[in-house]
């Protein structure tokens, strides 16, 4: 009896968090400067954007491990600047990461596209979140064995 309660507990356990399926969006800033980083949502998602909110950042870049969220004890300021935009600006070698906790805070609305500009305002490229890309945008690239870190490096 005591097994079999043991593979009931087990098998919960496993139904209940493999359910659940946490994505990573991190966007990387290699480059020598700063940069200013605008998030574009759609109509329905104006509504539920904040005025400011803070999400996770990291001061310097390191690699993919299944320990990343615990080194960004750091966050940036992002605000509301227009009806469907909020920007902020990544320093040189920062990196900001999106999840679950951060898409909740926003109504688990995710930006359509996030501009990347020099701190001049001269467009640098454009990043597509979950569309296809334009002529010349680009998308977030999967890494990982099970897909669910997505990365964007700014060069």
């Amino acid at each position: 009896m005591r097994k079999l309660f043991v593979f009931l507990t087990f098998a919960l356990i496993f139904s209940l968090t493999s359910c659940v399926v946490l994505h990573y969006h991190y966007l990387r800033n290699l480059s020598e400067s700063p940069v200013n980083v605008t998030f574009i949502f759609d109509q329905a998602a104006a509504p539920s954007l904040p005025d400011s909110m803070f999400i996770r950042y990291s001061s310097t870049s390191h690699l993919v491990n299944g320990k990343t969220p615990a080194y960004m004890t750091d966050s940036l300021k992002v605000k509301k600047f227009m009806f469907t935009k909020m920007k902020f600006v990544l320093p040189s070698g920062g990196m900001i990461m999106l999840d679950k906790m951060t898409s909740s805070k926003i109504g688990y609305h995710d930006p359509l596209r996030i501009e990347i500009a020099d701190t001049s305002g001269k467009l640098l490229q454009t990043v597509y979140f979950s569309e296809a890309p334009a002529a010349n945008g680009k998308v977030f690239k999967s890494k990982g064995r099970f897909g669910q870190y997505h990365w964007h490096d700014i060069y």
